[in-house]
């Protein structure tokens, strides 16, 4: 049974939300300077001398939040935020109301509370956040994006906290997001463990990433994706990260939500008693278990991209994401992509499945693939081998662990994806 201890304090940051100097926070006084990362265009005068300081503290705590956790998807242009409201609410105090939700759930947003709750995240139509409206109660959360994403907004600022409840709040959803994420599973629990376990060598990613900062959290999104320091951190820096001393290597499933696809076939095979969808199977599992799939697909094109340049790779793959598997079949990016259209010749069966799943909406398809990546990670492979003395830090598709784990983590997700979907996925280890 993994044990796990949780403190509200931190020797460098905490939650990734504040830098503390002149000692460690146990709880607010004057002896510490707490600081909080915001967007550079964001006028902090301005909205103290029009809320007051305490209201505009709390602003500014929820702004730093989705600011931070937007950080990795900060290029993306359309990207929402999901916060929850009880962490809105250790955050905001008592300007988010307590019955927010449910009145939100009955109503609408036509009823005093809600307008309250909304004038304090935009501000009183200054418009520094929009909010996405989809919420479904027991379903989606609300979700944020900042309005203005320009060159000022990528830049920086530090904001110094001055009044003590703004400061008491930032230890307190420290520990209400850790108990959260240790409590979802023995598994959970164990990767909070190894990575609380891991040690980053700061000055050598700093010397090849001048910019980076580390940004200590726990979260996980509507799909179950796992959010801390490891997986929001440049993939090039992970390698100088390390584990009792061990260094840390990442195993990954090479096109990983391409070979979950595969899947597909199986669950439509009622539509399609055919020797042509048979063969048309077969290709596609076979290319995703050698690792050949992409490469097959650039190969048709009449422009293939130079997959040997990281640039050209990743606008190729980019490609395939936008235009194939998660993008709207009807939109004019995907009618018009020689990607898509290539793809459609040399899959016409997986293809008439993709664009019958996403006709309607295409996110819910996505964020299918992302829960089934999850699950076969953290619930599959992890909960396999705990107990093993290995680390086992999910990235997404991939776990970094030691040399001794390399093995045992490879044969593991092959074993998960066999017994799940009957595929073989090409694992390797980078």
């Amino acid at each position: 049974m993994c044990v796990v201890e949780l403190s509200a304090t931190s020797s460098n940051s905490i939650l990734g939300l504040v830098t503390v100097k002149a000692g460690r926070c146990v709880a607010a006084s004057p002896a510490f300077i707490m600081e909080i990362i915001l967007p550079s265009n964001i006028d902090t005068k301005h909205h103290i001398t029009t809320l007051g300081i305490n209201k505009a503290e709390r602003l500014f705590l929820i702004l730093n939040y989705i600011y931070i956790l937007g950080q990795w998807k900060i290029d993306i242009p359309d990207a929402w935020i999901t916060v929850h409201s009880d962490k809105l609410r250790i955050l905001g105090g008592d300007h988010i109301p307590r019955k927010c939700t449910r009145h939100i759930e009955r109503g609408g947003l036509d009823n005093k509370e809600s307008k309250l709750y909304i004038q304090l995240i935009e501000y009183s139509n200054i418009a520094i956040l929009e909010i996405d409206h989809s919420y479904k109660p027991e379903k989606y959360s609300m979700s944020y994006r900042f309005k203005n994403r320009d060159e000022t907004f990528k830049k920086q600022q530090c904001y110094t906290l001055l009044t003590k409840p703004a400061q008491l709040a930032i230890p307190k959803l420290k520990v209400y997001n850790h108990r959260k994420f240790i409590e979802k599973s023995p598994a959970h629990a164990y990767i909070y463990q190894c990575v609380n376990e891991t040690t980053l060598d700061m000055e050598a990613a700093q010397r090849e990433r001048p910019d980076y900062q580390r940004y200590d959290h726990f979260n996980t999104d509507r799909n179950g994706r796992i959010y801390d320091y490891i997986v929001c951190m440049p993939s090039e820096l992970r390698k100088y990260l390390s584990w009792h001393g061990e260094p840390l290597l990442p195993v990954d499933v090479s096109a990983c939500h391409p070979t979950l696809m595969g899947a597909l076939y199986d669950e439509f095979a009622l539509l399609f008693k055919r020797l042509d969808w048979l063969r048309e199977k077969s290709r596609w599992t076979r290319l995703c278990s050698n690792g050949g799939l992409y490469d097959y697909i650039n190969s048709r094109l009449a422009k293939p991209f130079d997959l040997s340049d990281e640039d050209q790779k990743g606008e190729f793959k980019e490609s395939v994401f936008n235009y194939i598997f998660y993008g709207h079949p009807n939109s004019r990016a995907v009618k018009k992509s020689d990607v898509a259209k290539t793809f459609a010749e040399c899959f016409p069966f997986l293809w008439f499945i993709l664009c019958g799943l996403k006709r309607k909406d295409h996110r819910p398809f996505s964020n299918d693939m992302m829960k089934r990546e999850n699950d076969l990670m953290i619930n599959g492979v992890v909960t396999k081998l705990l107990g093993k003395n290995i680390p086992l830090i999910t990235v997404h598709d991939c776990i970094m662990t030691t040399a001794a784990g390399v093995p045992l983590v490879q044969d593991a997700i092959k074993e998960e994806f066999l017994s799940r979907y009957g595929i073989e996925a090409y694992v390797k280890c980078a």
